[in-house]
């Protein structure tokens, strides 16, 4: 394999084989079967590619520190400290099951019919949904109190945002089939 680039040397190294010129030689083959490896290879491209995406979808560039990964996958693999250096973020790979929970976060609200309805009474309408316990968001009453009266609240007129939380933290998930990977930003 060194032929190509220091053809003397090489030579003068074959000759004491006694095999003849090693020029005159095929091109070595090789080959290395470890579906294992090939297993562990393609989930670290997989889990990067798929970062690296998330980061480049919310406006990151690819070098931009983005906090803590947890990979929980089937199997571990070893490879954290270039993983990190690769995504610049802490790296944890795991064998157990992640342990979310779904929370409501925010609320969107659907201006079209929430301006139109209220009028005036359109911000304290926002504002008294917002008020709202994460359980009557999830399933909200038929009517709520807006300056005294009962008002109805109209079909359509906000959805509740949830987000993920781990371990009392905001974070994003990606899922890659079995694998569920969690970004905790900074």
């Amino acid at each position: 394999m060194l032929a190509p680039f220091t053809p003397y040397f090489a030579e003068e190294c074959y000759s004491y084989l006694g095999q003849g010129s090693v020029h005159k030689q095929p091109w070595v083959s090789f080959t290395y079967d470890d579906d294992a490896a090939r297993t562990e290879g393609n989930l670290l491209v997989n889990v990067v590619a798929e970062v690296r995406k998330y980061k480049h979808d919310t406006g990151l560039a690819l070098n931009a520190p983005i906090g803590k990964v947890t990979v929980y996958a089937p199997h571990t693999v070893n490879d954290e400290g270039d993983t990190g250096r690769t995504l610049n973020a802490e790296v944890h790979w795991r064998t157990d099951k992640a342990h979310l929970d779904r929370v409501i976060t925010d609320v969107d609200f659907n201006r079209s019919v929430v301006g139109p309805t209220f009028r005036k009474q359109a911000q304290a309408f926002m504002n008294a949904i917002k008020a709202l316990s994460p359980e009557e968001l999830a399933h909200p009453p038929k009517t709520i109190k807006l300056d005294g009266a009962e008002v109805a609240i109209p079909e359509n007129a906000f959805t509740p945002k949830y987000s993920y939380m781990e371990e009392g933290a905001k974070v994003e998930v990606i899922t890659l089939g079995d694998v569920i990977v969690t970004i905790a930003k900074e």
